[in-house]
């Protein structure tokens, strides 16, 4: 149920993720979950819920950017943030991460868990584009590992990713 061929067509794996694909496959994957009303902005469920949860946010003038693609770090960010922002010990080096980025914690709190589809060639980009099989790879990952969440997720989490 998180990849829906009306929406998404063909599967085209290495194709960007935007932001808004993003919002809808994040929304279906944690169970299609309802949006309070004081977070409902008359858009799609999906982005209210991302935007209303502060797993994506808006631009300053309150509007939810979803054409560009999400990057990498965005994607790690946004991820973490809907785990609830779990404190892991800082792992090796991960080649190409900057310890001191915004994304650093997310990124590493990935890599403990022995998720590495942002790891590309050996290295993370911080970024490059997500793509599809990349965010694929990421939600079957944290749907295998109940430990990666630091408290029960926030919303029920489907086991198909």
């Amino acid at each position: 149920g998180v990849l829906s061929p009306a929406v998404t067509g063909t599967l085209a794996p290495r194709r960007e993720v935007t932001r808004g694909g993003f919002a809808a496959w994040a929304w279906r994957w944690a169970g299609r979950p309802a949006v309070v009303d004081a977070a409902r902005l008359n858009r799609s469920p999906a982005v209210d819920w991302v935007v209303g949860t502060g797993v994506l946010h808006t631009r300053r003038d309150g509007r939810f950017a979803a054409a560009p693609w999400l990057t990498r770090a965005g994607a790690a960010l946004a991820l973490w943030r809907l785990a609830g922002r779990p404190v892991v010990p800082a792992s090796a080096a991960i080649p190409g991460l900057d310890p001191g980025a915004k994304h650093a914690p997310a990124v590493e709190w990935l890599a403990a868990h022995g998720i590495d589809a942002l790891v590309v060639g050996g290295a993370f980009r911080a970024a490059a584009p997500l793509r599809r099989v990349q965010l694929l790879r990421l939600l079957r990952g944290l749907s295998l590992d109940p430990t990666a969440w630091e408290a029960p997720p926030p919303v029920s989490m489907c086991g198909a990713a």
